[in-house]
């Protein structure tokens, strides 16, 4: 089963609200599983690490959860005992609808191009950053320039 996960395009889980059920069968078909806090919290209750490692134990590479202005958070299958954790970029919030979408699809195109998990983590939180900077959902979406450039900026 592992070398045919390994040999196939990279499944991303964008684990929002549902029952617990629900996202336990979602889990088994991802490689990458990012949940919101709700939805994590809908999926193993209150222990955010302990609900990591429990994702990971559907088969994931990776297990994550944002958390807003806390940043992101994540536990990779292949070094479970470690926490790692991507700040979040500082940003005058006007409205964060889509912010996880955008979150989302920055961090599949990050991978897609090639990019280290610790990369991509902050390539999309620095894509969410923005968008909560600004009103709308998609049309508050930044360009691939601007992230760059915020990525710049930050070091």
């Amino acid at each position: 089963m592992q070398a045919a996960r390994s040999a196939r395009v990279p499944a991303i889980l964008d684990a929002e609200i549902a029952t617990a059920d629900i996202l336990e069968i979602l889990a088994q078909a991802a490689d990458h599983i990012i949940f919101s806090q709700r939805g994590l919290e809908a999926f193993a209750g209150s222990d955010t690490e302990g609900g990591l490692r429990s994702a990971l134990g559907s088969g994931a590479r990776l297990a994550a959860v944002t958390q807003g202005e806390a940043g992101v958070l994540w536990i990779e299958s292949a070094t479970p005992r470690e926490v790692r954790r991507c700040p979040a970029f500082a940003v005058d919030t006007v409205d964060t609808l889509a912010a996880g979408d955008v979150f989302h699809g920055a961090y599949a195109l990050a991978l897609a191009q090639g990019s280290r998990i610790g990369d991509a983590m902050r390539f999309a939180a620095a894509a969410a950053a923005i968008k909560c900077g600004r009103p709308g959902g998609r049309s508050g979406a930044p360009t691939r320039h601007e992230v760059d450039a915020l990525l710049a900026s930050s070091g």
